[in-house]
């Protein structure tokens, strides 16, 4: 059985293509279908009908002016009645969120703030949902046909996408599979990693916490993605020698959608940053170029005098 996913979104006249061109490559695997519904009373009799349990998921916007329940009524209506299918919101009206019942919200997978930057986040979350679905579907032995068909980077980018907790439990999961020899291997080299990677986490935070401030209390870096929606986030160190002398320039570096972007900082905002990410060496146990610094060294060159 293909599982399906439905879509509640009163603006499929404007964005049904735009669904479609996102989901192509799932599509065209047969991991899942997709079906629609531009009012919540039509997604409720969708879902009533759906006697085979094909419906896994629900894509939630939460306006739906085109009918008399909007989203947070359609999803509150349909845990109180026992209906038990799991949401993803995706909607520009995220405080709305605020009003779902308790039990409604034991069916909310996640709540996304409706951006061009988050789409590829949707289609991880639900690609990595369905997936999952079918490995733990009843008398499934071992990994689905579909699911094998998922590669290295489609994995590890909707393993990214999961919460903090599911990440967790997905890594004690795995390492009973490993062999005893490449458990001992682990054991040993995790040490030093650990102590690496907790140096790297704790700059990213710190670097995020600083881009979101800078964004949300002084209306600055509006450039950079809305940093929650970023995994791969680092500080970049530019070095230009130029007539005997270096000249630094700082930029945001981030992965969005498979490219690299960045955002240069001006002079005046990286004397904002916190000293840790201007002098890395204040970090203690930490390799002279953190991880989340990305030095990139220009070559020499002679300053224009006419500039």
């Amino acid at each position: 059985m293909v599982q399906k996913i439905l879509i509640v979104d009163d603006e499929l006249d404007k964005k049904r293509k735009l669904y479609n061109l996102l989901y192509e490559a799932s599509l065209s695997k047969n991991w899942y279908k997709l079906i629609f519904s531009t009012t919540g009373e039509e997604a409720l009799e969708i879902i009533k009908k759906d006697k085979k349990q094909e419906i896994s998921l629900i894509i939630l916007d939460l306006r739906l002016d085109k009918g008399e329940i909007n989203g947070v009524d359609f999803a509150n209506t349909l845990a109180a009645s026992h209906i038990d299918k799991k949401i993803i919101v995706w909607t520009a009206y995220k405080e709305w969120s605020n009003s779902f019942s308790d039990l409604a919200k034991n069916n909310i997978i996640k709540v996304i703030q409706r951006t061009d930057y988050s789409l590829l986040y949707l289609k991880d979350l639900c690609d990595a949902f369905i997936m999952g679905q079918q490995l733990e579907a009843p008398g499934k032995q071992g990994a689905s046909a579909n699911s094998k068909m998922l590669g290295y980077h489609s994995i590890r980018r909707m393993v990214k996408s999961l919460p903090e907790r599911q990440r967790y439990n997905l890594f004690v999961e795995i390492l009973p599979i490993f062999k005893p020899e490449t458990l001992l291997k682990i054991k040993n080299d995790l040490p030093q990693s650990i102590d690496d990677i907790l140096d790297d986490s704790m700059q990213r935070s710190l670097l995020k916490q600083w881009i979101e401030e800078q964004q949300n209390v002084y209306g600055l870096l509006k450039e950079v993605p809305p940093i929650r929606e970023l995994n791969d986030v680092r500080l970049e160190i530019r070095e230009k020698p130029m007539d005997g002398k270096i000249y630094i320039d700082y930029f945001i570096r981030w992965s969005l959608d498979g490219k690299h972007h960045s955002k240069y900082i001006k002079k005046s905002l990286v004397e904002k940053l916190p000293a840790e990410l201007r002098n890395p060496s204040q970090f203690p146990n930490s390799p002279d170029s953190l991880a989340v610094i990305f030095k990139k060294t220009g070559r020499s060159r002679k300053k224009n005098n006419d500039s």
